[in-house]
This record gives C-alpha cells, sequence and structure tokens, in this order.
C-alpha cells in the first residue's frame, strides 16, 4: 500500500499526550481483541463483546444494562459469552433502552447467538417489556410476531447463529432478516422507532419464552448493513477469526531537534489490528497543524526516523501513524512545536572567525604556493 492510499485509508484520529483523541465521527478505530467481529465503524452506534460484561466496546459508550445482575458468563470458542439461562418467572438478557430512540430506520442489529432450542418460541428482541409482540425463534425459523413466521425458512439447531435484522427506511414498518450474510426474506414490525430494546428476554407479563444457550457478541448501527457486510462479519466469527482492522496508534512520540532536522522516536502500537505492521507514516507541520507534509523515509518498520530538509529555527510539529494491509491508523502527534536550532559554527568557535586547525591548515596551503610559484620562475640550470 503506497503512503497516499495508507493515508487515504487511516480512521482521522490524533493522540495527545498517549490518549486519543478522535478527529472523525465517533466509533472509529475502536482496538480489536481477540473476541471482537464487528468491526467499529463511524455507521456504528454500540458493539458488546460480552467478556465479563455489557460495556459498550465501540468507544460510544452507549452500555447496556444487565436484566438479570447475577448473570454468569461462559467460556467459548470466541472469548466469553453471556449465558441465557431460561429461567422461567425471571429476567434475563440486557435492556439497551436508554438509547432506543436510536433505532430510527435504517438500522441493524447483529447477534452471534448460540440456542439450544429453536423450536419453540423463543424471543430475540422486544420494542415493549409488557407487550407479546417482537422477534422470535419459532418452529425451528424465525417470526416477528404478530406476523405470520418467515416461510421457508430453516435455521440449524444448537449451533452458533450469526443473525441479523435490518429495519429499512423503505418499506416502513419491515425488517429484513439474514442468516451468514444470505437474505432469508422481508418481515413486518407493528412499531416505527423502539420505545424500549430489550435483547434475548420475554415479556414481563408471561416470561416463559427466554432464550436458552449463550450470546457472544452484538453489534447495533445506524445504517441498513449490506449482505456483503453482514457475510464478511459472519464469515469471520464462524472461523474465529476476528476481521481485520488498522492497527492502534504509536504512543511515547518524541522530537529531538537539531540544526535542520529532527530525530524522532515512538513506540509500537499496542495492537496491530490483526495485521503486522509494515510501515510507519511520518509527517510534520510547520503552521501548527493545519497542514501537513510527509516525510519521504521510504518503507519501514523502525521506530525512529531522522526527519531532514527543515529550516532551522522554525517550530515543527510531527506526528506519525502504522501501517498495516488493512491502512493506516490514528496518529500520535507531538504536543507542541519543536523549533528547530539555527545552524551553529563548531562548538568553541567564534562565529566570523577560524579556529586554529583550519587557519594552520590555510596557512600550510599559502607556503605551498608561494614555494611552487618560486620554483616555477627560477631559471634552468642547464
Amino acid at each position: 500500500m503506497t503512503r497516499r492510499a495508507a493515508l487515504t485509508a487511516r480512521a482521522s484520529a490524533a493522540v495527545v499526550l498517549g490518549v486519543a483523541v478522535s478527529l472523525a465521527p465517533v466509533g472509529v478505530a475502536a482496538a480489536p481483541d481477540p473476541d471482537v467481529f464487528f468491526p467499529s465503524d463511524p455507521a456504528t452506534l454500540a458493539i458488546f463483546e460480552f467478556n465479563g460484561d455489557v460495556l459498550d466496546s465501540s468507544g460510544n459508550g452507549r452500555h447496556a444494562t444487565l436484566l438479570d445482575p447475577s448473570a454468569t458468563y461462559v467460556a467459548s470458542t470466541y472469548g466469553q459469552g453471556l449465558v441465557l439461562p431460561r429461567i422461567d418467572d425471571q429476567a434475563q438478557g440486557i435492556d439497551w433502552s436508554a438509547y432506543a430512540s436510536l433505532l430510527t430506520p435504517p438500522y441493524t442489529v447483529e447477534v452471534l447467538v448460540h440456542p439450544t432450542d429453536i423450536d419453540s418460541w423463543k424471543r430475540l428482541f422486544t420494542h415493549d417489556n409488557l407487550d407479546d409482540n417482537g422477534l422470535y425463534y419459532f418452529d425451528g425459523g424465525l417470526q416477528n410476531y404478530p406476523d405470520a413466521p418467515l416461510a421457508g425458512v430453516s435455521l440449524p439447531a444448537d449451533t452458533l447463529h450469526c443473525l441479523a435484522w435490518s429495519a429499512p427506511e423503505t418499506p416502513v414498518n419491515t425488517l429484513d432478516l439474514y442468516l451468514d450474510g444470505d437474505y432469508l426474506g422481508q418481515v413486518g414490525r407493528s412499531y416505527a422507532v423502539p420505545t424500549q430494546a430489550w435483547f434475548f428476554m420475554d415479556d414481563l407479563s408471561v416470561p416463559n419464552e427466554n432464550i436458552l444457550g449463550h450470546v457472544d457478541a452484538m453489534r447495533i448501527s445506524n445504517v441498513a448493513r449490506t449482505g456483503t457486510e453482514l457475510a464478511d462479519a459472519c464469515a469471520a466469527s464462524n472461523t474465529g477469526t476476528p476481521l481485520t482492522t488498522v492497527p492502534g496508534p504509536p504512543t511515547a512520540l518524541t522530537a529531538d531537534p537539531a540544526s535542520g532536522e529532527a530525530v524522532l522516536a515512538w513506540v509500537t502500537p499496542a495492537s496491530d489490528g490483526g495485521s503486522p505492521i509494515t510501515d510507519y507514516v511520518v509527517e510534520y507541520s510547520s503552521d501548527g497543524g493545519t497542514t501537513w507534509s510527509i516525510f519521504a523515509d521510504g518503507v519501514s518498520t523502525a521506530t525512529t526516523a531522522r526527519v531532514t530538509g527543515l529550516v532551522a529555527g522554525q517550530a515543527y510539529l510531527f506526528r506519525v501513524s502504522a501501517v498495516n494491509a488493512v491502512g493506516a491508523g490514528p496518529t500520535v502527534a507531538t504536543t507542541s512545536g519543536v523549533t528547530l536550532a539555527a545552524l551553529l559554527p563548531p562548538t568553541g568557535e567564534t562565529p566570523g572567525l577560524l579556529g586554529g586547525a583550519a587557519l594552520a591548515l590555510l596557512l600550510a596551503g599559502a607556503v605551498a604556493l608561494r614555494l611552487a610559484r618560486r620554483r616555477a620562475s627560477a631559471p634552468s640550470v642547464g
């Protein structure tokens, strides 16, 4: 990947004093880990990994609440999963109702869920905890009650399901359903924007249709994801391999100024995004960060760089980003301008005067020149 292409692909962010400062829409460049299958991007509202909590790992801070505070987590092929115990008359699953108003079409919900029973009613999502309406497993398929079950759909039992339901802007009050990125069909829904957002929990009036199994991950987005996007995420989850993303930011950037140059050093990012780091992009700015120029230092994974060709006495900002096969990640930047030293004579010598060693060489050269001229003008002796 060229530097220009890497910069184009880079999530626009900076790191100041080791803290990432996002310049792009919230949700960009969240650091991946072995249990993340859904990458964060500008359309991401929240991501849940269920690694011992129900916190939003996208960086947006839209955390969920456990409906059963005593819920447990189970080790799985993909890290950990939230146990869905199907305890009748007891709450389970998660509540995201604080952000239900964000579920205005278009939006998409993707889940990695492992149910052990999909033949009887088992609810995946409800917009009202006192209402039977919602999305269910039923009769080996899916049903958005009170609509009829989705025709011709038979899901595999007791295995991981990479499910998605997407609410398009048109036609209104519909859901498009997907399994492993494959389109299953469209069903109706009885609400425009949900007043509540409960996942994996039945209603409170007859709470006996909870899912038995566990859920590994979930992503909620404010776009209607394409089948290709859904299939890519599902393919990664089905192999237990996270989708690769750009590297994290380098850290601890320092700049040591000299005459017309600066020596930079930094620490390798904590995350390579799931793909080896192949280069670092070094940039400098002489106008306080308004514009940036790339320093052409070739391709290298070294964590130092000598930036040359700068103007002595000028103040510069510097920033560095790591590059992998996906692109360039967020930058780490110097926090203030670094002023390069003015050009000075060697230490111990007076400006405008020759030092002792230089003067001696000059005098010796003058004497040699005079002797050569004298010999050339002397008459030859035959």
